[in-house]
């Protein structure tokens, strides 16, 4: 996020890698890291001499912020997720269609499967024994 912000801030890519890439340098030397932001404005504003409002700075190194403004498709922020629910919750309704679906084909295969075991008590010729099983399930 930080070097997109310093490149959409006329810096070059190149120089707003650098600047990033030294600053976790500097912070990892001294055994800190992104939420010691004191560290992290003096290092882009004194030592690069980044023109920035330290205000606004700061909230590129605030998690948060960071986390809600990531919007395209699979992102952390509120449109993205969202857009996610929405197509997730449209998938679960597929879903329980095909359940629903499996419950009912199930549910009929057992009252078939009753009826023909209660009609297998009387079998007594292989006719019996032909119309035991519906036409629907014959493999004739």
């Amino acid at each position: 996020m930080l070097i997109i912000w310093l490149a959409k801030h006329d810096l070059p890519f190149r120089e707003a890698h650098h600047i990033v890439g030294s600053l976790v340098g500097d912070l990892s030397r001294a055994g800190k890291n992104f939420r010691d932001t004191q560290d992290c404005l003096d290092h882009i504003i004194k030592k690069n001499k980044v023109p920035a409002d330290p205000k606004t700075l700061a909230k590129v190194f605030d998690p948060k912020a960071v986390m809600m403004s990531y919007n395209t498709e699979g992102g952390t922020g509120p449109i993205a997720v969202k857009d996610m629910i929405k197509k997730m919750r449209a998938q679960l309704a597929e879903h329980k269609k095909v359940v629903q679906a499996d419950k009912d084909r199930l549910a009929n295969a057992l009252k078939t499967t009753r009826t023909i075991a209660e009609k297998a008590a009387s079998i007594k010729t292989a006719d019996d024994l032909k119309n035991l099983v519906p036409k629907d399930y014959r493999t004739e």
